[in-house]
């Protein structure tokens, strides 16, 4: 008896399925999502995939920087993650 091609792949990429659960996506945490959060949101649509927010210079020029107009507050652009970096390794049976 012949099994049609395409019946074949099916079994072949389905039957090992069985019995899995999908893997949860990946999430990144929220690194300084407290520092640049939305102050005031004036408009929503398509289900949150616009946003019309304020805009407040003070805030957003001068509230951000040390010295106003020429260093900024290093906590705003600080790219020293080793706080939350980790290196991960992945090992394969049968390979060496």
């Amino acid at each position: 008896m012949r099994i049609p091609c395409a019946l074949a792949l099916l079994i072949a990429f389905a039957v090992p399925s069985f019995g899995q659960e999908a893997a949860a996506p990946f999430r990144l945490a929220p690194y300084k999502d407290e520092l640049f959060a939305y102050q005031k949101i004036l408009e929503r649509g398509y289900g949150d995939a616009f946003l019309k927010v304020e805009y407040d210079r003070p805030r957003d020029l001068y509230a951000r920087d040390v010295v106003d107009g020429e260093k900024v507050d290093p906590k705003y652009v600080s790219l020293d993650t080793d706080a939350v970096q980790a290196d991960r390794c992945r090992r394969e049976v049968g390979w060496n």
